[in-house]
């Protein structure tokens, strides 16, 4: 959704009998902001908008995102050295830390899956080194997946609300875009109508209490089949 739509459903929410209809023409034309009703509402929406996103973050957490790694490897005179560590020095600037690790099996089946690898995080050069296991061994063979918790990031002050697109920008699903309206007209009914605006943002928080993702378990578990060969994992 675009930032402009977000602000259209808010006023619908709050201006029900007048004769804007809240289209993205009367936001281009600017006639959203001659109406002096809804231009009191506009000035201090984006500000709700932002404290309702970090709402969201606050009862969701931040969405999480992952990417493929391999051991960190030197090649001399023709042999190929593995070291116990993964290099994301080169991770996407917008993911904060690496929160979970898993094996992706590696291409000739040797070693059970495992999941939630216990390691620690070198954040001066990027590198993630694993605690209690040792991957060496599996040379390229392995893979690792490695989850990262997204930076929370938030609409910028400076936003074109006609251009700036939250879904793209921000990854905030939709169904909870279209529910932060709620919020915004709490906020800005406090002083008019409080109890409607206790009303709203009580049905905000509950959609959000009811809609929580599931978080990752911290316990390093493992998918049981047969060793091919003895490997120390």
């Amino acid at each position: 959704m675009k930032l402009w739509e977000v602000k259209a459903q808010a006023l619908r929410l709050m201006f029900a009998d007048t004769d804007l209809e809240f289209n993205e023409n009367e936001f281009t034309s600017g006639v959203i902001y001659e109406n002096p009703n809804t231009r009191e509402k506009l000035v201090r929406m984006n500000d709700s908008i932002q404290r309702s996103i970090d709402l969201f973050y606050q009862y969701n957490g931040e969405r999480t995102q992952w990417v493929e790694k391999s051991l960190v490897s030197t090649t001399a005179n023709g042999v190929t050295t593995y070291y116990n560590r993964l290099d994301v020095s080169q991770t996407p600037s917008n993911m904060g830390f690496p929160t979970r690790i898993d094996v992706i099996e590696d291409i000739d089946n040797l070693i059970v899956g495992v999941e939630n690898i216990q390691f620690t995080y070198n954040q001066i050069d990027k590198t993630i080194h694993f605690i209690n296991s040792d991957y060496r061994s599996l040379g390229a063979n392995i893979k690792f997946r490695v989850f990262y918790r997204m930076l929370r990031v938030n609409i910028p002050f400076d936003a074109n609300e006609l251009t700036y697109d939250i879904t793209a920008s921000l990854g905030i699903p939709e169904e909870v875009q279209r529910q932060l309206p709620l919020y915004v007209k709490s906020e800005l009914y406090q002083e008019d109508e409080p109890q409607m605006a206790q009303q709203a943002k009580a049905e905000f928080i509950q959609f959000l209490v009811l809609n929580q993702r599931k978080t990752f378990a911290n316990v390093q578990t493992k998918v049981k089949r047969k060793f091919k060969r003895n490997y120390n994992v």
